[in-house]
């Protein structure tokens, strides 16, 4: 169905600037305090206990990483890999998206995109062997290369000034090349880090009258070599997509899809549950993509599947459906 999508030009507004990028991310499901099996991660917790001081306690939990395409016409997760016990997120990020290249081929799409989490130098250096470039946030303040492209875009102009129409807002961007990223990245190669400062006005109504305050925010970026060749606002809109994960996937997953809801505790039965949830999520995109009051704005996504479901009630002559051959 992914493929078939593709084919149909269906993802042309998920690109940016030509460039299809993949949002990875990792979310948790199913946690428990006395459920437990062979698959379950451990963690130990604080609570409050009978006497009402604070007591260390195992939970057992699960995380899937996902693999997603997110637009403002479509959301599409291609898979999804659960988090083995005693292995890190980058680990099962890095096994899902080897067979997702097996799959789809290295040309479904160009780029991965994802949080602070994913950048360490091995991960990044799989990516290049992979053959897919990259767009990281970059946030830990300890790391050499974030402080010296902090040093090096201080007190300068910005490389790029824009207005952002989708998030309302005024960007400014600096650009720094050829940074050494650390030592467990490649080092015959350099990155790029892109910081943006961002402004806006929020406006809220607080005791029944409305007020609008001024806001900022900064954010940084480490991006592959390959796409120095790439207009900066590449990797800035590239990085934001990531947000598109956690907005357009697992928020709608949860509210819409039961997504943390555990039908039954055995690891073969969660992965399957997992892969027809993701299944029905592409399915009813696609089918709200191609649904004429949906384009035109005159019916919301909610109100379609709320239709879907009042037609499943309804007494349908099924045998007529049967005897039709």
């Amino acid at each position: 169905m992914a493929k078939q999508l593709k084919r149909n030009k269906a993802l042309e507004s998920c690109k940016i600037k030509g460039l299809l990028f993949l949002s990875i991310d990792a979310n948790e499901h199913f946690a428990s305090f006395s459920r437990t099996g062979s698959c379950c991660c451990q963690r130990q917790v604080e609570v409050l206990g009978p006497d009402g001081k604070k007591v260390k306690v195992t939970q057992y939990y699960h995380r899937y990483v996902f693999a997603h395409i997110s637009g403002p016409k479509v959301n599409l997760v291609l898979d999804i890999e659960p988090v083995r016990p005693g292995e890190d997120e980058c680990a099962a990020a890095l096994r899902l998206l080897g067979r997702i290249r097996r799959l789809y081929g290295p040309r479904f799409f160009d780029g991965i995109t994802a949080d602070a989490w994913y950048a360490k130098g091995p991960f990044l250096r799989a990516l290049d062997k992979l053959g897919w470039l990259w767009v990281v946030v970059l946030k830990r303040e300890d790391m050499e290369v974030f402080q010296e492209a902090m040093q090096l875009s201080q007190d300068q102009p910005p490389s790029v000034e824009l207005r952002d129409e989708e998030r309302q807002r005024e960007v400014q961007l600096w650009e720094v090349k050829h940074l050494h990223f650390s030592d467990g990245y490649t080092q015959t190669k350099s990155v790029q880090v892109v910081r943006s400062e961002e402004r806006w006005t929020e406006r809220r109504v607080e005791g029944g009258k409305k007020h609008a305050r001024p806001q900022q925010s900064q954010w940084m970026w480490v991006a592959c070599e390959g796409l120095s060749g790439y207009p900066t606002e590449v990797v800035y809109r590239g990085g934001h997509r990531r947000w598109g994960i956690e907005n357009q996937a697992f928020n709608e997953l949860t509210q819409g899809y039961h997504l943390t809801h555990c039908y039954h505790h055995d690891p073969t039965s969660m992965l399957v549950q997992m892969l027809i949830l993701i299944f029905a999520f592409a399915l009813f995109s696609a089918f709200a993509l191609h649904s004429q009051l949906v384009r035109l704005g005159e019916m919301t996504r909610k109100a379609l599947a709320h239709q879907l479901d009042l037609a499943l009630e309804e007494d349908l002559p099924w045998d007529q459906w049967f005897h039709s051959g």
